[in-house]
C-alpha cells in the first residue's frame, strides 16, 4: 500500500491487501484496485470493506477524486449475505469525492456497474481505458492537460464515457 498521506498502518492491512491495493496519487486521485480474490465469508467482506473505508477516511473528499479499478474483480456471483455487505459499502466508497470513475474489463462488467450505480443512486463514469479515466478525473479537479479521449464503445450504440447514475 502506497500513500502520500504517509504509511498508515490499518487494522487488517494484510486482509485488505489480499482484496484491494490503494495508492494516493500526487494529483489528488485515490486509486483503489480490486484484486482477484473472492471474499470467503460475510465477516471477511465486512472487515475488508470497513478497512478500505478506514484507509480512505483521512482524504478531504471534496478536493479529491477516486478511481476504482474493477478489472480484476471476480466474475462469480457472491453468496447473498456477502453481496448484501458489498451493497452496503458501495455507495460509501464514492460518497463526497469531487469525481469518480470505474475501470471495467468487459461489456458485462460495464453493464453491471451501470445497474449498481442506478440502484445506489451514485454518479461516476465507466471506462475501459485507464489513461482516459485519469484524464477525466484530472479534469474534474481542474488540472491542466486534461483532454479526455473518447472511448470506443464496448456496447454498440452506447458511449462508454457517459455518466452513470
Amino acid at each position: 500500500m502506497s500513500s502520500i498521506l504517509g504509511s498508515q498502518q490499518t487494522p487488517d492491512a494484510d486482509l485488505l491487501a489480499a482484496h484491494w491495493t490503494t495508492e494516493f496519487k500526487p494529483e489528488r486521485i485515490a486509486c483503489c484496485v480490486r484484486q482477484p480474490a473472492h471474499y470467503a465469508t460475510e465477516n471477511e467482506a465486512e472487515t475488508v470493506l470497513a478497512t478500505l473505508l478506514h484507509v480512505l477516511a483521512p482524504l478531504p473528499r471534496p478536493s479529491w477524486c477516486i478511481l476504482l479499478d474493477a478489472r480484476a474483480t471476480p466474475g462469480q456471483v457472491q453468496e447473498p449475505a456477502i453481496e448484501a455487505v458489498i451493497v452496503r459499502y458501495r455507495k460509501l466508497l464514492f460518497e463526497g469525492f469531487a469525481g469518480a470513475a470505474i475501470l471495467t474489463r468487459t461489456a458485462a462488467g460495464t453493464m453491471q456497474v451501470w445497474r449498481q450505480a442506478k440502484q445506489d443512486g451514485v454518479t461516476y463514469l465507466v471506462f475501459s481505458d485507464e489513461e482516459a479515466a485519469y484524464a477525466y478525473l484530472r479534469k474534474r479537479l481542474g488540472q491542466k492537460n486534461t483532454t479526455v479521449a473518447r472511448e470506443q464503445p464496448l456496447l454498440k450504440g452506447r458511449r462508454r464515457d457517459s455518466k452513470v447514475g
